[in-house]
């Protein structure tokens, strides 16, 4: 379990599921920047928020699988410090010697999905 939030995260959770629209973004060192958006964290409705399988989705459609899949301790490593900063606010940065990757959290009233509690 981890810490409740110090935001409110009911404000990012899409009302029909246990997820989080996000955006995520690449910035290596050398090269342009690449983003991407989807549904990658996950919520609950105690509030607890966290990155898990979401990093596979953002990762391939970012095209880091070589840096962030080649170890298992790397892998869990990213998952657990974009969840702990999460936690702190909705926007995690990670600093590489390869680049920067930040994951933002997209308010629901701002995600381009459905409302589907609507329907």
């Amino acid at each position: 379990m981890t810490p409740t939030p110090a935001y409110d995260v009911a404000r990012y959770k899409l009302p029909a599921d246990d997820a989080v629209w996000t955006t995520a973004s690449w910035e290596p060192t050398r090269g342009e920047l690449r983003s991407t958006d989807g549904d990658y964290v996950s919520a609950d409705d105690e509030g607890e928020v966290w990155l898990a399988c979401g990093i596979e989705s953002a990762t391939t459609e970012l095209g880091l699988e070589d840096l962030i899949f080649g170890a298992t301790d790397k892998y869990l490593a990213v998952c657990d410090e974009i969840t702990r900063q999460l936690q702190l606010h909705p926007w995690a940065m990670l600093h590489c010697p390869q680049g920067r990757l930040r994951v933002d959290l997209v308010p629901f009233a701002d995600a381009p999905v459905p409302d589907l509690s609507r329907t």
